[in-house]
């Protein structure tokens, strides 16, 4: 990255990542990327409203706080990440288990992710996310079989996911069963018909089949759904960015190409990609777990960035029971805050005065309203 930049290493435990933190000065965004002996894990971009100096140069007070601030925040992250997975170790109870595991599969820590998920399904045999995640972060690890049996298990219980049908489709195409992958890529069309991903993948079956039929013929055509769900999927905002640009614009050029082989290669390593594609957000389940289990009191900062973080995706999610549920005890937590704030400020007054009767008054109603208040809020958060 351009401008200015710091690096650290974290260990944990036996474990040592390597965080840097830079900026791009042209692109006025900063980003943040973990590593594991030089592997990949997570990043985390930022953009920022460029502040000029005298002579209208760049601030660079300003900047270097904005990459302080992000670096310092990300290794806190991790570390915490680690600490509530000790915490919660012998913990029976499902959430918690299920918040971190999907977390970790967001920040790809995939083989915490299968081990926290493992956990709450141990925990809560029923639960139809918990194995749709796991199926995930085994798609992540290229691990079929384990992948196989935690998709099957989620449609077992809800038999009308498309995510999941689809999921299978692919990964039975990925193993050569073409009749099993038509079998649940036809079901998720019937319940979809506009699933772009889904006849992407179908297109890729006929193709195959085709091929399969008749091994010797070097000239076999792409069927025109491919070309046509290809579009569809590219113009979608959660294939916006460079990467997934980029792993489209390479299909194009190996198709241009003719090449049978590597046409054959280069789509199933897109459809693998996509249908193991992590679309999810976990800021709530960070801010749970931060305040549950984080091991310190979260200060009001702390508490008002989660909910600009939640409130900013509300557009996103707004249809999810969960998004409000989450956000109305995120308010809840605001109001706790607020309530052991104005406590303080009625015991200020009353020391200022104390034949203040007003103050005293309210401040013993206050006093009164505390545990019941807090007794209501752990209910909740239980």
């Amino acid at each position: 990255m351009k401008g200015f930049g710091c690096q650290d290493k974290v260990r944990v435990g036996e474990r040592e990542f390597q965080i840097h933190t830079g900026c791009d000065t042209d692109k006025n965004k900063a980003l943040t990327e973990v590593f594991e002996k030089g592997n990949f894990i997570f990043e985390i971009a930022k953009p920022y409203q460029i502040r000029r100096g005298l002579g209208d140069s760049i601030d660079e007070t300003y900047l270097k706080k904005i990459i302080l601030d992000m670096h310092q925040q990300t290794i806190d992250e991790v570390l915490i990440l680690f600490k509530i997975k000790e915490k919660i170790a012998t913990l029976n109870h499902h959430l918690p288990h299920y918040r971190l595991g999907k977390i970790f599969l967001v920040k790809n820590f995939l083989k915490e992710a299968v081990a926290n998920l493992q956990t709450a399904i141990n925990i809560k045999p029923d639960d139809t996310e918990s194995y749709r995640l796991l199926g995930l972060a085994y798609i992540q690890l290229n691990d079929f079989p384990n992948a196989l049996q935690a998709l099957h298990q989620a449609i077992t219980i809800s038999p009308d996911q498309v995510e999941v049908l689809n999921s299978l489709g692919v990964i039975y195409t990925q193993l050569g069963d073409y009749e099993s992958a038509r079998s649940y890529l036809q079901q998720a069309i019937q319940i979809k018909p506009h699933f772009h991903e889904c006849n992407f993948n179908l297109g890729i079956l006929l193709y195959l089949s085709t091929i399969a039929e008749n091994p010797s013929e070097e000239r076999v055509v792409l069927p025109a759904r491919v070309f046509r769900s290809l579009k569809e999927i590219r113009e979608q905002t959660v294939y916006a960015d460079d990467e997934w640009q980029h792993q489209f614009e390479r299909v194009d050029e190996k198709i241009k190409k003719g090449n049978k082989s590597e046409i054959i290669d280069t789509l199933k390593d897109l459809q693998i990609k996509m249908a193991g594609r992590i679309d999810l957000s976990a800021v709530t389940d960070q801010f749970f777990l931060k305040f549950m289990y984080g091991g310190k009191e979260m200060t009001r900062e702390e508490i008002d960035r989660f909910e600009r973080q939640i409130l900013a995706e509300s557009d996103k999610v707004k249809n999810a029971p969960e998004y409000w549920n989450d956000l109305a005890v995120l308010h809840l937590i605001q109001c706790r805050d607020n309530f052991v704030k104005a406590i303080s400020e009625f015991e200020n007054s009353t020391r200022l005065n104390e034949k203040f009767t007003e103050a005293a008054n309210s401040l013993e109603l206050m006093k009164r309203g505390k545990k019941g208040f807090l007794i209501l809020l752990r209910a909740i958060l239980k």
